[in-house]
């Protein structure tokens, strides 16, 4: 679990999740920057009311549950 209080979550680098993936941000916002990120069970990014984006080239995600603002996988 990546989780990111106030200042959100930011994901810079590859990230590889053998299992599932969850993400959390309180009223903040989920981003990823740069990297792939891989998650082979299911990924769940809870943002409140931030946005999430998530989606760079490369991404595999097996199952996405998202909630926030504005969503972009």
């Amino acid at each position: 679990m990546l989780g990111g209080g106030g200042g959100g979550v930011v994901i810079g680098h590859n990230g590889t999740a053998l299992g599932n993936l969850t993400l959390n941000a309180v009223h903040a916002p989920i981003t990823q920057t740069a990297g792939t990120i891989i998650a082979a069970g299911t990924t769940t990014a809870t943002a409140g009311t931030g946005n999430i984006s998530l989606a760079l080239a490369g991404n595999d995600f097996a199952t996405f549950a998202g909630s926030g603002t504005a969503i972009t996988v």
